[in-house]
């Protein structure tokens, strides 16, 4: 009989083995234009804040 940790380690082999260089994409630098997204949603959400705080 096969124990859990065996299938475990069976299950995890097979997925990695699935995986091929052209799964794989080059890392991209954050984007300006997302950065500036996050500082506008961050303000946001503050400023929404203390209006219902007040």
């Amino acid at each position: 009989m096969i124990g859990p940790e065996q299938l475990l380690r069976e299950a995890l082999d097979a997925r990695a083995a699935s995986v091929t260089y052209g799964d794989l994409r080059l890392p991209l630098p954050p984007s300006a234009d997302r950065s500036r997204i996050r500082v506008w949603y961050r303000a946001a959400k503050v400023a929404g804040l203390l209006v219902v705080l007040r």
